[in-house]
């Protein structure tokens, strides 16, 4: 292994014969990955772990798990939704616990 986090790996596996990798991740289908650079199908054994096909060539395999964009905008909106509840706070606080008048 080169490296591994939750959200990407990447490996090298030498030259042989055409095989199949276990990944020790579950499948989801925001994993992409690359066999030297080409996108590579991913599947899962009924474990639920992910498998890649490896060439008989060399392979530098890469694994990313990439949130969606609705991912990314709950995250957004939640991080803003943070911040005005601490400003609020801060207020309530200054004013000594007094209730706010719009």
């Amino acid at each position: 292994f080169r490296y591994w986090t939750p959200e990407k790996w990447r490996f090298k596996v030498a030259a042989g014969e055409e095989s199949v990798a276990r990944i020790g991740t579950f499948y989801y289908p925001q994993w992409r990955a690359t066999i030297n650079g080409n996108d590579a199908p991913l599947g899962h054994d009924a474990d639920g772990v992910i498998l890649i096909g490896l060439p008989k060539t060399e392979a530098d395999v890469k694994l990313v798990f990439e949130e969606t964009f609705l991912t990314e905008a709950a995250r957004s909106v939640s991080a803003v939704a943070w911040i005005v509840i601490l400003w609020f706070a801060i207020l309530a606080i200054g004013r000594g616990g007094e209730q706010f008048k719009f």
